[in-house]
C-alpha cells in the first residue's frame, strides 16, 4: 500500500515537473528529460532500440543503446524539417520518406505540448489522453530516429568516398612505380681463356714447403 502511494506521488511530481518545464522552455527539445521521466512514471511502453547496434561507432556513442533515451538533436531535426545535409561541401537531399516521418514526430510533439498547455491552465492532467499521446510520440520517435540516422550514415559514407578513392589510387601508383624499377643484378667476372682453374686452386691452397734443415743443428756431439 505504501509503495503504491509512493509511486503515485512520484508520478504526480514528475508530471508537475513536466508542466513546469513546458512553462519555462515552451515547445522545445529542452522538455525531453522531463518528458522521459513522466513517461516512466505513467508506464508508457517503450519501443526497442536494437537497430542502434547497426549504427556507426560515433552514433552509438552519441545515442547510447538504452531504451527511453531522447537526444535533442533528433527532435530538432524533425522540427526544422531541413531537407539538405552538407558533407565536405557537398549538398545531399534527405529522402521524402525520412522527412515525412519527421513531420509526424513534429505533430506528435506539438500535440503533447498542447496537452501540457491545457494542464498548466486547469492544474489537472487528462491522464488517458496524455498517456496515449506519449505512446504515439515514443512509437514515431524510434521510427524516425532509425531512418534519419541511417540516412545520415549513408550520406557521410558518400562524402568519404572521394578520399578513399584518392588513397586507393595513391597506393596503385606506388605499386606501379615499384614494379617498374629494375631488379638488382649481381656482376660475375668471366674466367680468362686458357687458364686452368683446378691448377690455380691447387697452387693457391698447397701446403708451404718446409725450410731446408741445417746440418749443424742435427750433428750429434762426438
Amino acid at each position: 500500500m505504501g509503495s503504491s502511494a509512493s509511486t503515485i506521488d512520484d508520478t504526480k511530481r514528475n508530471l508537475h515537473k513536466l508542466v513546469e518545464s513546458y512553462q519555462v522552455h515552451g515547445a522545445s527539445d529542452k522538455l525531453l528529460p522531463a518528458l522521459s521521466l513522466a513517461m516512466t512514471g505513467l508506464a508508457v511502453p517503450l519501443s526497442s532500440r536494437s537497430y542502434r547496434r547497426d549504427f556507426s561507432e560515433n552514433y552509438i556513442m552519441l545515442l547510447g543503446q538504452g531504451d527511453g533515451i531522447y537526444r535533442p538533436e533528433i527532435l530538432s531535426a524533425a522540427i526544422r524539417q531541413e531537407s539538405l545535409v552538407l558533407v565536405n561541401g557537398q549538398a545531399h537531399q534527405l529522402r521524402p520518406a525520412t522527412l515525412g516521418k519527421g513531420m509526424v514526430l513534429k505533430n506528435c510533439f506539438q500535440e503533447l505540448c498542447e496537452i501540457l498547455s491545457e494542464s498548466s491552465k486547469r492544474n489537472r492532467f487528462p491522464l488517458v489522453r496524455l498517456r496515449a499521446a506519449m505512446a504515439a510520440f515514443e512509437s514515431i520517435w524510434v521510427q524516425y530516429e532509425e531512418v534519419y540516422i541511417s540516412e545520415l550514415i549513408h550520406i557521410e559514407n558518400l562524402g568519404k568516398r572521394p578520399l578513399a578513392e584518392a588513397i586507393s589510387l595513391e597506393f596503385q601508383l606506388l605499386d606501379l612505380e615499384f614494379s617498374r624499377e629494375p631488379a638488382a643484378q649481381i656482376e660475375v667476372q668471366p674466367t680468362p681463356r686458357g687458364s686452368d682453374t683446378n691448377s690455380s686452386l691447387s697452387s693457391e691452397h698447397s701446403l708451404p714447403k718446409s725450410p731446408p734443415s741445417s746440418s749443424s743443428d742435427c750433428d750429434l756431439p762426438s
